[in-house]
């Protein structure tokens, strides 16, 4: 009897959580590509990160989401590792978060963002979606 297509994706293509992928981005200022190196986004993670990127002042939620995106690139990338002390310290960094912000332009963070979110089986734009379902949720709109 053949397998499903659900089947099939659930029994022949399970994704190995450990694995590693290797993504080229290019840095417009660098006029180059870079290699980095990142594991995807693990659902638990993701709905960790979705609820700590939820703001809430005066009985208004709003969603932060360059809190969601460093949140996720600090998890998921490898190399370069923003979790290392000595990598931080090579460029007086207190933290992952001053460290990223440090080493890469805002929209080279975005970038690297949207591509460990399409990695982890995001659409082509998983901030705005996540910014448009947080805005259904609470209420707000733009």
């Amino acid at each position: 009897m053949a397998l499903s297509s659900l089947e099939s994706l659930l029994v022949q293509k399970r994704i190995n959580p450990e694995e590693i992928i290797k993504s080229k981005v290019f840095v417009e200022r660098l006029n180059d590509e870079i290699e980095v190196s990142f594991k995807r986004l693990s659902y638990t993670k993701y709905k960790y990160f979705k609820r700590a990127a939820i703001e809430r002042r005066r009985n208004v939620e709003s969603f932060d989401v360059d809190k969601y995106r460093i949140s996720i690139i600090l998890d998921c990338l490898v190399d370069p590792d923003f979790q290392k002390k000595a990598f931080l310290d090579s460029f007086g960094a207190p933290n992952g978060e001053v460290g990223i912000n440090k080493i890469f332009l805002p929209g080279e963070i975005v970038t690297l963002g949207e591509i460990i979110l399409k990695e982890s089986g995001f659409s082509e734009d998983p901030f705005r979606d996540s910014l448009q379902n947080d805005e259904e949720a609470t209420g707000d709109e733009e």
